[in-house]
């Protein structure tokens, strides 16, 4: 691939992601690392820094996407701050510890740990998808401690949300999305997915800022710390009117569909990437 056909696959590639994930509420992760991974290799990056290329890329994506998306469900008042800010106690000390984590581990381990993160997640929610009446009301009555707990209870979740999102790049919107609708039962699921895309807001401002800072050394130039700019560049261009176009798009798509539509994209996607 020479440079220029790289850079207009990237662009238009990331306008695509961020189009889709503005509109299932996640962080773009799912789609853009495998993406990043792939042309990595035929631009011979280095391969003990390629996933941490395309992780860290991929949370700037998220940041970027998430926040343009985050200024259309604020005007539209979905976002539920108070549950928000709880978790974030915790994800935010989560994600700088993932990204010191990460120094110490190669591309196939972040690149399976990825994989497993997405199918998981993605075959938890497609089941609970098709449970008869409401799955979340019989979990929430079944965990009454939550509502005593509630504080600890997301700080931790946040911590452990904050510590894989950094470390597969996803932004923890395929985590915080199916926990948010859980907590949320009673709100219509378009809140969860607005609460999710704020908190990745702040989530990936703080991996963004300590992937810049770090690098092993042989990352080719241009680059800022993980970030390789003919990469960088074109992904920031195009996530930003696809953000917006997604919230947009988000809706007109009915909860159900969300829901399932997200759970197949995660199973394939992280059955690909584990064998990768």
């Amino acid at each position: 691939m020479t440079i220029l056909f790289e850079i207009l696959v990237i662009f238009f590639s990331v306008f695509l992601i961020a189009i889709i994930s503005a509109g299932l509420g996640i962080g773009g992760g799912i789609f853009s690392v495998p993406l990043l991974l792939y042309i990595g290799k035929f631009h011979s990056l280095p391969r003990d820094s390629l996933a941490h290329i395309a992780i860290a890329n991929s949370l700037l994506i998220t940041l970027i996407l998430s926040s343009s998306a985050t200024y259309v469900n604020i005007k539209t008042k979905k976002v539920h701050f108070n549950l928000a800010m709880n978790f974030l106690l915790g994800s935010i000390p989560g994600a700088m510890f993932g990204v010191y984590v990460s120094k110490f581990l190669k591309t196939k381990e972040l690149t399976v740990l990825f994989g497993l993160l997405v199918f998981t997640i993605g075959a938890t929610t497609l089941i609970r998808s098709f449970r008869k009446k409401n799955p979340n009301r019989g979990f929430v009555k079944k965990f009454e401690f939550y509502k005593k707990y509630k504080v600890i209870l997301l700080v931790l979740i946040g911590f452990v949300t904050g510590l894989l999102s950094s470390l597969t790049g996803v932004g923890g919107g395929i985590i915080m999305v199916p926990l948010f609708s859980v907590i949320l039962y009673n709100e219509p699921y378009q809140k969860s997915i607005a609460t999710s895309t704020f908190s990745m807001v702040v989530i990936t401002l703080s991996s963004t800022l300590l992937y810049a800072m770090q690098t092993k050394g042989d990352i080719p130039e241009p680059s800022i710390g993980y970030y390789y700019l003919p990469f960088t560049i074109p992904l920031v261009l195009a996530a930003m009117p696809g953000g917006y176009l997604g919230a947009k798009l988000k809706e007109k798509l009915p909860s159900e569909s969300l829901r399932r539509t997200l759970a197949v994209l995660q199973i394939l996607i992280g059955l690909k990437t584990i064998f990768f």
